[in-house]
């Protein structure tokens, strides 16, 4: 994938749709600016459920995952899609679900401090929250989906 492809895809991720254009770009642009691309091979699971991980979130450009979760059938999720970001939200710093490649996957990790360090810096008070807002949505919305 280009540059373009990628902030493209960046920008079709659920959680920034509600948000305006300009804010949308910003957002893509510090994701793009401060990740690293990955391939994951189908059916390898690189989040697992109860895990203590680093506070990182990745954002699938190319393929599909599948979303697990203890007593719960689980779902399936194409790119693009962010994952990751309940983590933001859970005290105990724990992963809330297992995700596995159910096909070859391109993803995008990047480090949820440095995020915020990032949006903090390149937009207003009100834009902030409303990127705040749109994640916490997301994240809710993905978190009670099984």
């Amino acid at each position: 994938m280009n540059p373009d492809d990628i902030h493209e895809a960046i920008c079709k991720m659920n959680f920034l749709h509600g948000l305006p254009k300009e804010l949308k770009d910003k957002v893509a642009r510090i994701l793009q600016n401060i990740s690293a691309l990955r391939r994951i091979a189908m059916g390898s699971d690189w989040l697992r459920e109860g895990e203590h991980s680093e506070n990182k979130g990745y954002i699938l450009l190319e393929g599909a995952v599948s979303i697990r979760k203890e007593d719960s059938p689980g779902h399936t999720e194409e790119a693009p899609q962010l994952l990751g970001e309940i983590m933001q939200f859970n005290p105990q710093q724990l992963r809330t679900a297992t995700v596995v490649a159910t096909e070859s996957c391109v993803v995008m990790r990047f480090k949820w401090d440095e995020f915020w360090t990032r949006v903090e810096e390149s937009v207003s008070k009100d834009e902030l929250d409303k990127v705040k807002t749109a994640l916490e949505g997301f994240a809710w919305e993905h978190f009670s989906s099984d």
